[in-house]
């Protein structure tokens, strides 16, 4: 008779029950996926069939170890790793009795909130209709004393706004004519809508956990509405505890081509990021920032908002992941002042501005990276660039501004064609650099100025520049898509 699963050693049971848990990425994972797949698959998408993937995985894991007892034991690990709490009774109350056994407590890593609530709070929801209710006590309960997971190490927050709900907001909650709140309009909004209660109420439990109680926090895509909770004693005590930090904020447009850069409220909730959050990241040695291609960081100008990272922020931060940020000198002079501490750092979808009238203070990516080789960081092993796509070179010169245009154009276009060549050889890269729109805020590919990059060749020796210097000190660069 062949063996069966119970007759293999524990080592050999607990492989096949990695194999067949979820892929798990972790909730503050670094890796990003592309905006589109090479089959054109976007990334809502994808990431709606990787879940239910998971979910598949989740409930064959759960109905095995049904089964017996020894299987619940061997399959905990996986089952328990990461759960859910939402601002829901029911749900709140499984939390809790997980809580009061050991035997599933003690092997949680990763717990997500995910919280809900409608635009409007006079809404006739009877589930919604008590703004003072909208965080039920036993869910406030779990947010406030995380210890009863001693093996925590993260602990992501996100709230699931349906834009479409909201009647005081256009269509993916870009409203062009909002104002910035005064801090009177904030608090009778915080008790008038419930959206806004639930974000202050979850903020304020969450804070009242001890110091080394969460290692890594992980806020997902939070829209750019100011929580009178960020300013707070308790809340910034709480995150001069948290070793790794991650925030991505929301970005959209509004279905007929604004995109939330335009926003006012955009850029004034961004421009105090570090008041609400970088001033208190006293023992962070790893940050990841995620901006989107609709409002990205980093510059100053219309339609842009400053990275407000600065030298004295973070003052041992190791590891840095930024996404849809400008290169400016914001950037470079953070950079500099981290010398003596990174280790590691990722630009996903770095940007150059350099030939536009709309922002004030764009720069090259030559100047970034000189800057960086004369610090001469002595830790710094990996730098990795990517980019949801290559940077495109022109196609010819037809288009070509009057100052860029040779005698003959032939020239131009043999130039062209040598740079795609070179291009295609991996013999230089072409380095992004993009024009920001005065109305609507979009993207425009500058493939004059990636041309003119590619032909100086600056930016690509101050990068081979600074990989020698990487690589001196035994590490290694990326770049890539």
């Amino acid at each position: 008779m062949p063996p069966t699963l119970l007759d293999l050693q524990p080592e050999l049971q607990l492989t096949i029950a990695d194999a067949l848990a979820p892929d798990y990425t972790g909730l503050g994972d670094n890796d990003v996926r592309k905006k589109y797949d090479d089959d054109g698959m976007s990334a809502p998408t994808r990431d709606a069939e990787r879940r239910d993937r998971e979910k598949q995985s989740r409930r064959t894991l759960m109905n095995w170890s049904c089964t017996s007892r020894f299987f619940r034991a061997l399959l905990a690990p996986h089952i328990f790793k990461s759960i859910v709490l939402r601002n829901d009774e029911k749900n709140a109350a499984s939390v809790k009795a997980i809580e009061q056994h050991p035997e599933y407590s003690n092997h949680v890593q990763e717990l997500l909130f995910i919280g809900y609530a409608p635009g409007d709070a006079r809404r006739e929801d009877p589930a919604f209709s008590d703004v003072g209710g909208i965080l039920p006590g036993i869910v406030a309960d779990v947010l406030r004393d995380l210890r009863v997971f001693p093996n925590l190490k993260t602990l992501a927050v996100e709230f699931d706004f349906n834009f479409e709900e909201y009647e005081e907001w256009e269509e993916e909650g870009v409203d062009l004519t909002s104002e910035p709140e005064t801090e009177e309009e904030m608090e009778r909004n915080e008790g008038e809508e419930a959206w806004r209660a639930l974000m202050v109420k979850v903020w304020e439990a969450i804070s009242r956990n001890e110091g080394g109680v969460i290692r890594k926090l992980a806020i997902n895509n939070l829209y750019y509405k100011r929580v009178s909770t960020f300013n707070t004693t308790p809340f910034h005590s709480f995150l001069n505890h948290i070793e790794e930090f991650t925030l991505s904020i929301y970005g959209g447009d509004n279905g007929a081509g604004w995109n939330t850069n335009t926003c006012e409220i955009w850029s004034h909730f961004v421009g105090k990021l570090d008041v609400f959050f970088f001033n208190h990241l006293s023992s962070v040695t790893s940050l990841t920032l995620k901006a989107t291609e609709n409002a990205p960081l980093g510059l100053e100008g219309r339609n842009h908002a400053p990275l407000v990272l600065r030298k004295d922020h973070l003052p041992l931060l190791k590891s840095l992941h930024l996404e849809w940020v400008f290169i400016g000198p914001e950037l470079r002079d953070f950079l500099v002042g981290h010398a003596d501490t990174l280790e590691q750092l990722h630009l996903r979808n770095g940007l150059a501005e350099t030939n536009t009238g709309m922002s004030d203070d764009g720069i090259h990516w030559w100047e970034v990276f000189d800057a960086i080789s004369s610090a001469k960081p002595p830790k710094l092993r990996a730098f990795k660039i990517t980019e949801d796509r290559p940077a495109p070179l022109p196609s010819d010169a037809a288009d070509f501004h009057d100052d860029l245009k040779d005698a003959e154009e032939e020239g131009n276009e043999a130039e062209i064609g040598v740079a795609k060549g070179n291009a295609e050889r991996g013999e230089g890269r072409v380095w992004a650099h993009i024009s920001v729109d005065d109305k609507y805020g979009m993207l425009f590919e500058d493939q004059e100025q990636n041309f003119v990059s590619m032909s100086e060749g600056k930016d690509q020796g101050a990068w081979e520049r600074l990989m020698d210097l990487v690589k001196g000190n035994g590490g290694d660069g990326e770049i890539g898509w």
